[in-house]
């Protein structure tokens, strides 16, 4: 039986793609990982896309930031990425840090369920993409023991 070994990227497209590099690794703690230019052709002439592939250290974690002139931006059907944080301290830290960036707050606070707390946050990137940051303790704590995320 064939199966999937996990989700392998996500792929967004943005509007100003030095802005979104420096949100993700400044903010975020990414790091490039390469660069590209092509000529595509979605089926209206060819245009020049630019992406930038980028990863979380020690993980294999794959985000693609993609430019080009007829890409929509935005979060469209989009509803968030989540980023697995160590702490609820890290969750507050990472906030100020995305703020800093261009990111804007859309909630912030804790969270109760499965007999545990987790403070978590909704941030929007520049171009209006959602990030949830949580260190994912209410999911986790459901899992049967020894299939959770070890920590």
């Amino acid at each position: 039986m064939m199966h999937s070994y996990g989700l392998l990227h996500v792929n967004i497209n943005v509007s100003d793609l030095a802005r979104s590099v420096r949100f993700y690794t400044e903010a975020l703690g990414f790091v490039v990982v390469c660069e590209s230019t092509e000529t595509v052709d979605f089926g209206s002439g060819p245009e020049t896309i630019s992406q930038v592939i980028l990863t979380i250290p020690k993980t294999r974690t794959i985000l693609a930031l993609t430019h080009a002139p007829s890409l929509p931006v935005g979060p469209g059907g989009l509803n968030h990425l989540g980023l697995l944080l160590d702490s609820d301290a890290d969750v507050t830290a990472m906030v100020q840090r995305m703020t800093t960036h261009g990111g804007t707050i859309q909630q912030q606070g804790t969270r109760e369920g499965a007999g545990v707390a987790e403070a978590f946050a909704y941030v929007r990137d520049p171009d209006g993409y959602a990030l949830e940051l949580s260190t994912q303790a209410m999911l986790y704590a459901q899992f049967p023991t020894g299939s959770g995320r070890s920590g």
